[in-house]
């Protein structure tokens, strides 16, 4: 298999992945932006992936956008199939995301993802 240099171009730079559709990613813009004043310039040609079949044999499919928030590159994820693996979403992270979106954890590199709630936490070092 070909390496997909688009996708490896789009997510270069990436300091960590959040899960957020697109009215979590407002409620965030909203909070960084307009009321911490924080700089947020969004990626706006975003990208589709599907991942292929899960452990039941259904197609999971990746809606992925990214922004620079105060400088640093985030990647918003949000499941768009009706199916969803998890498991399948973990290891393409895993497999796809740059170093700069993880960290060495017990000698095992661990990619930085959370939920739109604990966004704070892409930025922590």
């Amino acid at each position: 298999m070909e390496p997909d240099t688009e996708l490896q171009e789009y997510l270069k730079d990436v300091v960590g992945a959040v899960e957020a559709n697109s009215f979590e990613q407002l409620c965030l813009w909203r909070e960084c932006h307009q009321e911490l004043n924080e700089s947020w310039v969004e990626n706006r040609s975003g990208l589709w992936r599907n991942l292929g079949p899960g452990t039941t044999g259904r197609d999971t499919c990746l809606s992925l956008i990214t922004a620079v928030v105060g400088g640093k590159k985030v990647l918003f994820w949000d499941a768009t199939s009706s199916f969803v693996d998890h498991t399948l979403i973990d290891l393409w992270l895993r497999n796809n995301l740059p170093r700069s979106a993880g960290r060495e954890r017990d000698g095992v590199w661990v990619p930085s993802r959370t939920n739109a709630m604990n966004f704070h936490n892409v930025f922590r070092g």
